[in-house]
């Protein structure tokens, strides 16, 4: 019986697994309605410098490194915070943005350079 209830339960794990669905694929405007209902709107603006860089900027500078990679590192400081990288006022944790939110405002702020090549600014 106990044997039963093993391969019963493993069986069933296996299968939640093999049918789980992937993270939400966010469209623009979604991306973008998470950016303005987080508050990233409050610091970062387009084209202009506000408390913190403008996320035409952002684009420019990360466009040397691979998707994976960049999405992984701007999420992470959009949910913990950062300092250092622009200047002098650090980046507040956002807790209230979870990590799929933050990938689609990363896709999103990188869309923008996609075209241009990178040129890193300070």
């Amino acid at each position: 019986m106990a044997r039963k209830l093993f391969a019963f339960s493993l069986l069933t794990g296996v299968a939640m697994v093999a049918t789980a669905s992937p993270a939400p694929a966010f469209d623009d405007a979604t991306a973008k309605k998470f950016f303005n209902d987080k508050g990233c709107n409050g610091c970062h603006a387009r084209e202009e410098q506000r408390i913190g860089p403008p996320y035409k900027m952002v684009a420019i500078r990360y466009a040397s490194e691979s998707r994976a990679e960049r999405t992984e590192s701007l999420a992470m400081k959009i949910r913990h915070g950062g300092s250092g990288a622009w200047g002098i006022v650090p980046m507040p944790s956002n807790p209230a943005v979870t990590q799929e939110e933050a990938e689609a405002i990363v896709r999103w702020i990188l869309k923008l350079n996609e075209s241009v090549p990178a040129t890193p600014t300070d």
